[in-house]
């Protein structure tokens, strides 16, 4: 029982975290640099729920770390999985940043912004590599484990 526990609530807890930071990095990227306060004339005043956008993208890292800290004190079940979820999670992760971004940029509510349609090609060149690197990866079967067997056996 502890097992399915653990892995149902640190998966929840990163697809949580997942959803929350995605819906942050759309907003604030579409919002642009802002300021507020101090004793200059602020050209670009930051908008309403700007603190908030912070504090999901934040607090939603931490909470994706947490869950996977959570996820991976599941235990073990003895039967090795085919799909790597940690590899699955990582690249969801990587790409819907990267397409959030691209959405947030050059989709049909973006703002046409230079500096957001630069930031999102950017971060698309970053972290597109990065979430698509392990796809070969995903439905391997074969470990080093299953390597040192079948040399044992011959």
């Amino acid at each position: 029982m502890r097992y399915w526990t653990r892995s149902l609530l640190g998966l929840a807890l990163v697809l949580g975290a997942l959803v929350a930071v995605n819906w942050a990095i759309y907003e604030l990227l579409r919002s642009g640099t802002c300021a507020s306060g101090g004793p200059y004339v602020v050209a670009n005043p930051c908008a309403d729920g700007t603190g908030a956008r912070l504090l999901a993208l934040v607090g939603g890292a931490w909470l994706g770390l947490l869950g996977a800290v959570l996820y991976g004190m599941r235990g073990d079940r003895g039967v090795p999985g085919r799909v790597d979820l940690v590899s699955i999670l990582w690249s969801l992760g990587m790409c819907s940043l990267a397409l959030s971004c691209l959405v947030a940029a050059f989709g049909p509510a973006s703002l046409g912004r230079a500096d957001a349609q630069t930031g999102a090609v950017i971060v698309a060149a970053v972290l597109l590599p990065l979430g698509l690197a392990p796809l070969p990866f995903f439905f391997r079967r074969d470990t080093a484990l299953d390597d040192l067997r079948r040399a044992s056996r011959s």
